[in-house]
């Protein structure tokens, strides 16, 4: 995993009654960690300038470019994290927290190809990594899920 693990474990205890923590302070280390990288590309949010300005943490195989190791999974992870963090502080009343991180959860939008129907690697310009071979990927997303299979989801979808 290359998020911030727990924060899904902070947000399910939550919801699921859990309340041997402080959720605010929960809340503001979240925060923290969704808004900085960390001393190694393992800890804290890797690429999260990009992550924060374009929407995804870019990838190229092209020496020179702008470039994030497992730059796709982290964008998903970060997106994940970011609706934990969005549920945890939208249900102690922190409005205006859970309203910027429920936008940033979105941000896994942005590396779904509408045309082939996969998760892909982007590149800072905003083209796609080319070429692409989709069975080299190692999956696709469910199409049975309502709002997946066009690219779209919404924070009270049952996409996430």
């Amino acid at each position: 995993m290359v998020g911030n693990n727990s924060f899904s474990l902070l947000a399910d205890g939550w919801v699921k009654g859990v309340r041997s923590f402080d959720p605010n302070q929960a809340v503001d280390a979240m925060i923290h960690d969704a808004n900085h990288s960390g001393p190694i590309s393992t800890i804290g949010r890797d690429g999260v300038k990009y992550y924060q300005e374009i929407g995804y943490v870019p990838y190229s195989p092209v020496p020179g470019e702008t470039s994030f190791h497992e730059a796709t999974a982290k964008t998903l992870e970060y997106a994940y994290d970011d609706f934990c963090l969005a549920k945890l502080a939208n249900s102690i009343g922190r409005k205006d927290d859970a309203r910027l991180f429920a936008q940033r959860a979105m941000n896994w939008t942005n590396v779904f190809d509408v045309k082939t129907g996969f998760v892909r690697e982007r590149k800072a310009d905003g083209s796609w990594v080319e070429p692409f071979y989709p069975n080299q990927w190692g999956g696709v997303l469910p199409r049975a899920v309502p709002g997946i299979g066009r690219g779209v989801c919404s924070m009270t979808s049952p996409a996430w």
